[in-house]
């Protein structure tokens, strides 16, 4: 009987043994798993993707390129800033009034009276009534330039004009080359007279920035012809 005790007692104690051997064997290998699970280099090791070095590093495009800060601004470049205005300063805006052109359609319109073509003219022009010799008188006045022309002539073709318009410019319409060019003060005005030898064809002045002529289309002694211009002169002053 004690026999069968003991035997019992001694498989009792196996059994408990083995039963604590096996706990010790398993539990450190559960420690072991959850150890590496938070410990493992994959979770620790790997950089954020946020502070890769292409999302810090990488300048932005836009605010640094050379096209954004050098290029010039198309307002100021040398063609906007120096180019001059050309239709403000050129001669042929500020020279005298234009000359009719006697080559081309008649620029001229006739009146009447002297009263008439002094309202179309715009201005006065004091002339002789009458000059010896020419026994008629027309008025004519060049819309295009405000220019007042008396002529004065006669049946055998010969004529005196008379010219006075705004401004210091020719506008005796004579562009003839002449050998003698003098000039004369009259009534003290300065004349600029030419003619050919003793005859005087043309005569040109300008007083209080009025400008005046006096041609002739046939040869005249001197001395009349610088008469007529000194009445002239006298009738406008």
């Amino acid at each position: 009987m004690k026999k069968w005790l003991a035997l019992a007692l001694a498989f009792a104690l196996t059994l408990s043994l083995a039963a604590c051997g096996k706990q010790d064997t398993s539990e450190p290998a559960a420690d072991d798993e959850t150890n590496a699970a938070a410990t493992t280099p994959d979770d620790t090791a790997a950089p954020d993707d946020a502070a890769t070095p292409d999302d810090t590093a990488t300048p932005d495009a836009a605010a640094t390129t050379p096209d954004d800060t050098a290029a010039p601004d198309a307002a100021t470049t040398p063609d906007d800033t120096a180019a001059p205005d050309a239709a403000a300063t050129t001669p042929d805006d500020t020279a005298a009034p234009e000359v009719p052109d006697m080559g081309l359609a008649n620029p001229f319109k006739d009146y009447a009276t002297y009263a008439e073509a002094e309202t179309a003219a715009g201005f006065k022009f004091g002339v002789p009534e009458e000059i010896g010799g020419y026994d008629k008188v027309a008025y004519r006045v060049a819309e295009n330039s405000a220019l007042f022309e008396v002529i004065y002539s006669n049946d055998a073709d010969a004529s005196l004009t008379a010219r006075k318009a705004p401004g210091d410019w020719n506008i005796s319409g004579d562009y003839s080359q002449y050998t003698q060019e003098v000039a004369q003060s009259l009534q003290g005005v300065n004349v600029t007279c030419l003619g050919d030898g003793d005859s005087l064809f043309l005569a040109m002045w300008t007083v209080d920035d009025y400008s005046y002529s006096l041609g002739a289309s046939a040869s005249m002694d001197r001395l009349d012809f610088l008469g007529i211009v000194e009445t002239i002169i006298s009738l406008n002053t």
